[in-house]
């Protein structure tokens, strides 16, 4: 995965992946 966007701080990117990986599951059902 490339993106062009600045790096977003690791705090974020953990939160938001964390809770992609808790709602992917969630929705994928």
């Amino acid at each position: 995965m490339t993106l062009r966007k600045p790096p977003m701080p690791r705090r974020l990117f953990e939160v938001g992946f964390h809770a992609m990986a808790r709602l992917l599951p969630a929705v994928s059902r």
